[in-house]
């Protein structure tokens, strides 16, 4: 990661990197993974924000499925 990239996450000109970049900025600093991931707004003892996307999404397909074979009942 380049120190203009690093600086635009500070600034806040960039939103908070993934957990694995906090995971690599964490081991590179030399300072607490927890400490970083709770700043970048993550909370450690929940899932992390992928994988809250990623359930989200997998809901958002089974809705949509639901929908495609309710309307083919219908027709």
């Amino acid at each position: 990661m380049s120190a203009g990239h690093l600086s635009r996450i500070e600034t806040g000109d960039y939103g908070p990197p993934s957990d694995e970049v906090i995971e690599r900025l964490a081991v590179a600093l030399e300072v607490d993974l927890l400490d970083l991931l709770k700043i970048a707004g993550r909370d450690p003892g929940r899932h992390t924000f992928e994988a809250k996307v990623l359930s989200e999404l997998q809901a958002i397909r089974a809705d949509l499925a639901d929908l495609v074979r309710r309307s083919r009942v219908s027709e």
